[in-house]
């Protein structure tokens, strides 16, 4: 886990270090980091924070209420409030 992507000036993983990467994860949800970038135009698998967010929102949910929401519905709400 790493800060890098919050600041685009501050990239502290280097491009062979991305390339050797299977798969590169965000944690920032609200943009597409300098991070995320990279990977996708050297050809990787990359996540935005997006899953991480709607996944805890989901967890948050099930231990206040006892109910499992709808995924796509919280999915579809979490879209339309970005």
């Amino acid at each position: 886990m790493t800060p890098v992507g919050w600041h685009d000036a501050n990239l502290s993983a280097t491009q062979e270090e991305i390339e050797k990467a299977t798969y590169v994860i965000g944690v920032i949800y609200h943009i597409k980091t300098p991070l995320l970038q990279l990977a996708e135009k050297l050809g990787k698998q990359t996540q935005s924070g997006m899953e991480m967010l709607l996944y805890q929102g989901i967890i948050a949910f099930e231990i206040w209420t006892g109910i499992t929401p709808p995924l796509e519905v919280m999915r579809q709400a979490l879209l339309q409030a970005k």
